[in-house]
């Protein structure tokens, strides 16, 4: 996802695939996300329900533990910042 438009916030949701046909990739492990980017001021990046604060110029991955079958929230909050470009990407495993 590229976020350029830091007037609202951006919320997304992920839900895993309770009926995988393909054996042992229906039980999920890890919550991923990957972000590079930049922002004149403070952003907040909210994911499996950890908060991360970036300014400037960034990059970062999380590798988050997942035991529940349950759905995992994104949202990005512009917070402080009023510009700038974003690429993100997020997955549960």
């Amino acid at each position: 996802m590229k976020i350029t438009d830091f007037s609202t916030q951006k919320y997304d949701t992920l839900f895993p695939n309770p009926h995988s046909d393909i054996p042992f990739r229906s039980s999920y492990a890890i919550q991923i996300l990957e972000i590079e980017g930049k922002s004149n001021d403070t952003i907040r990046i909210i994911f499996g329900g950890v908060e991360k604060k970036y300014i400037g110029k960034f990059r970062d991955g999380w590798n988050l533990d997942y035991y529940g079958g349950g759905p995992v929230g994104f949202q990005f909050d512009p917070y402080k910042a009023d510009k700038g470009e974003i690429f993100v990407s997020y997955s549960i495993q």
